[in-house]
């Protein structure tokens, strides 16, 4: 059995099943591994990538285009955490033409872009979803961190 499976089947069979619930969300890095044993383990769960790998995926994949700077670098990282930390869609909009603003002073503007349309906004939205999952009182003993 894969060691993943095995560590889902016995969190589960230990934490959730004997209070009749599953987790409404579950932080992880995305492993393919991971991410097939919590599906197969906890049916609903919603997935979410951990902010140190959405900053170190901002890093890899937006850092390109400026060289050495430091200074575009940490306002890059900085704009990435407004977007990731957003509340709501206002601050989210904003905080995306702040990133976008900055990235196109790259040589690169238009893969960052292209990467913050494809990919970012899928995790970033997610700020409404932990707010939803909050607000229906789920969160502190549906989510696991």
């Amino acid at each position: 059995m894969d060691s993943y499976m095995w560590v889902a089947e016995e969190l589960y069979n230990i934490v959730w099943k004997p209070i009749g619930i599953v987790p409404g969300v579950m932080i992880t890095d995305y492993d393919p591994s991971l991410l097939g044993a919590i599906k197969n383990t906890y049916n609903g769960t919603t997935f979410m990538l951990c902010t140190v790998h959405v900053k170190n995926n901002f890093k890899k994949n937006c850092f390109k285009g400026f060289g050495g700077s430091v200074d575009k670098h940490n306002s890059l990282l900085q704009a990435a955490g407004h977007l990731i930390y957003s509340e709501d869609d206002e601050s989210y909009n904003k905080a995306k033409n702040v990133f976008l603003s900055i990235a196109k002073t790259s040589t690169k503007a238009i893969d960052i872009a292209n990467y913050l349309n494809r990919y970012v906004s899928n995790f970033c939205g997610s700020h409404q979803m932990m707010m939803q999952v909050d607000n229906e009182r789920y969160y502190s003993h549906r989510s696991f961190l």
